[in-house]
């Protein structure tokens, strides 16, 4: 990790104490509140003694942010010594670069960017998108449409974007990736504004569902999924439909999302080690494939950072990984840091796994529960 931002005392109350002031974009929410992705059922929340909310996962040996917290640096120093205590190595994936996560001993790992369209100006005409263009008109000529459905939806939708959903998972041979993303959980999908299209026979191709409650600025996607069977140009059509929609919304941005990745320097030795995993995994997700889809929107790229603890990059990276490509592919990136990794995981999985334990992902709990951590502190699992 390079060094980024400088290291500031962390007693002292004036930087302890002051929010995490980044632009509107770069974190979720109002002070102390919560992701969409918080809702699904797989993260937990940390509740700090200010009230502050965070969500995370944890998985292995790792506790993940999912994105950064406008939240006070106090509280997400509670929430950093508390996974530490127990066993857990915290991380921020992803993250823009911010003086205050170096403040609490986090270095910054470049792993990708974040493609964002500036909806103003955008247009079809002339050559720069003229590619797109050609797609979504090829897409209108087979007689395919592409509609943005409000909630609520009926069942029968769901059922018909979850087989696209199934189809798409089965293609690539792997289970659903949960760790820092979201992933087809039926009342999750089914809160989400949906983008559709369909063939002549009403069948449905390929889906999106949109996030865009949490800044009235912008507007994102989360999972984009399509039949293997889909013609060429079906998700440039899908991404084309879902500009223009968030344009006469007055949005200014459409983020194209995290991209893996993408922009990583081969001159940096951890860099260059999580593209050489790209090359060796594109069978099972093809991150260069992806950037090269959304560079024909012509986005300007934001780097994108995981925020982690050198010490604690090992059993972040094991998660992180196991989460992306299956346990098995996990395997290599064991071997290529050496038995750390595995160092790491005994010492840690006893104490984490215990933890974890008195706080299982289950059904909503009342706000009100008794604090089981005492010091204003608590950790219980979100209530959707």
């Amino acid at each position: 990790f390079g060094d980024r931002g400088e290291t500031h005392d962390r007693r002292d109350p004036a930087v302890a104490g002051h929010l995490l002031t980044v632009p509107d974009r770069d974190a979720w929410g109002a002070p102390g509140g919560l992701p969409r992705l918080a809702t699904l059922p797989n993260h937990r929340e940390f509740v700090a003694s200010d009230g502050a909310r965070i969500p995370f996962v944890a998985q292995n040996a790792a506790a993940v942010v999912p994105g950064l917290p406008r939240v006070s640096t106090r509280a997400l120093g509670e929430f950093l010594a508390a996974m530490r205590s127990r066993g857990l190595a915290p991380a921020l994936l992803p993250v823009p670069e911010h003086g205050a996560l170096a403040e609490h001993g986090l270095r910054l790992l470049r792993v990708g960017a974040e493609g964002i369209v500036a909806l103003p100006g955008f247009s079809l005409r002339g050559g720069a998108r003229k590619t797109v263009r050609q797609s979504a008109s090829r897409l209108r000529r087979f007689g395919c449409s592409v509609d943005i459905l409000p909630p609520p939806h009926a069942p029968a939708l769901l059922q018909a974007v979850r087989r696209v959903s199934d189809a798409w998972l089965q293609g690539r041979g792997l289970p659903e990736r949960r760790l820092g993303c979201g992933w087809f959980h039926e009342p999750y999908i089914a809160s989400c504004r949906l983008a559709v299209v369909r063939d002549r026979e009403n069948r449905i191709l390929a889906f999106a569902n949109l996030l865009d409650d949490h800044d009235p600025a912008e507007g994102t996607l989360d999972l984009i999924r399509h039949l293997p069977d889909a013609p060429a140009g079906t998700m440039d059509a899908l991404f084309v439909r879902v500009a223009e929609t968030y344009r006469r919304e007055g949005r200014a941005r459409f983020s194209l999302g995290f991209t893996p990745l993408a922009g990583l320097d081969p001159a940096r030795p951890l860099e260059r080690a999580l593209l050489w995993l790209g090359r060796r995994g594109r069978r099972y997700y093809d991150a260069f494939g992806l950037a090269a889809f959304k560079s024909k929107f012509r986005p300007v790229w934001e780097p994108r950072y995981l925020a982690v603890r050198r010490r604690d990059f090992p059993a972040v990276a094991w998660a992180l990984t196991e989460n992306q490509a299956g346990p098995v592919f996990a395997a290599a990136w064991r071997g290529y840091l050496g038995r750390r990794v595995d160092i790491l995981r005994l010492r840690r999985m006893d104490d984490a796994r215990q933890f974890l334990a008195e706080y299982p992902v289950r059904p909503p709990v009342e706000q009100d529960n008794p604090n089981p951590l005492g010091q204003g502190v608590s950790l219980h699992p979100h209530q959707a």
